[in-house]
């Protein structure tokens, strides 16, 4: 503890450290523990990257689609998921199920509309529409 010492000109410079002390330690140990948050658009890229070949054509709204989009395959607590990632770092989670329907939303309150266009399935989901194959690797099989 620091002794309160008065200049010639009565302020007190003992009590201003201790305050500045008390405040620069709380301070800094919560700068160590954040981590600067990633540029979003960069992750979206490396993690599009790293997915390779599961790449799909997306759109949002009546927008044209492009191939902006890709998924990946889990397996959580018996549940078969599939997660498709956005470009902007958002994504949708869906649940393959075997009852003829092929995803279910896994999360939300919006239920996924299915159509098949040929080879292709169609996804709607809210605003957004994904175009994926009939057949998603993995998906037949647990693994």
């Amino acid at each position: 503890m620091l002794k309160q010492v008065q200049h010639d000109d009565g302020r007190r410079i003992g009590s201003q450290r201790r305050t500045a002390r008390s405040f620069a330690l709380p301070l800094l140990v919560l700068l160590a523990a954040c981590k600067v948050a990633e540029d979003p658009q960069a992750a979206a890229q490396e993690a599009r990257e790293e997915a390779g070949g599961s790449v799909i054509a997306c759109a949002r709204g009546e927008a044209d689609y492009a191939q902006d989009c890709w998924y990946e395959r889990s397996d959580e607590d018996g549940q078969r998921l599939l997660v498709i990632h956005h470009q902007d770092g958002s994504f949708r989670r869906f649940e393959i199920v075997d009852d003829g329907r092929g995803l279910v939303a896994a999360d939300g309150a919006d239920a996924a509309q299915v159509a098949v266009e040929g080879e292709m399935i169609e996804v709607t989901l809210a605003d957004y529409r994904y175009l994926l194959p009939a057949t998603i690797k993995g998906a037949d099989a647990r693994e």
